[in-house]
């Protein structure tokens, strides 16, 4: 039993962060999941971007959604 005990104590952080892993995958599959407020906005416009549309102007955070964009043009090809 104490060889057990020590084994667990000797891989205690790479069993919790596999485990947290799995979790966050198994979160990410089954839980569905929709853009609201912010997000939705900066989708849309990323998504925008990606299809060669404006990248936006002064007034607009255009950093993140033209990163984004590039994200997305790059999952459409």
């Amino acid at each position: 039993m104490n060889f057990i005990v020590n084994k667990i104590k000797n891989y205690y952080y790479y069993i919790v962060i596999a485990l947290g892993l799995i979790l966050s995958i198994l979160g990410l599959v089954f839980i569905k999941t929709t853009p609201v407020s912010d997000f939705n906005y900066y989708n849309q416009f990323a998504t925008d971007i990606a299809n060669g549309g404006f990248w936006g102007d002064t007034r607009q955070a255009i950093g993140y959604p033209i990163t984004l964009g590039f994200v997305y043009s790059e999952r459409m090809l």
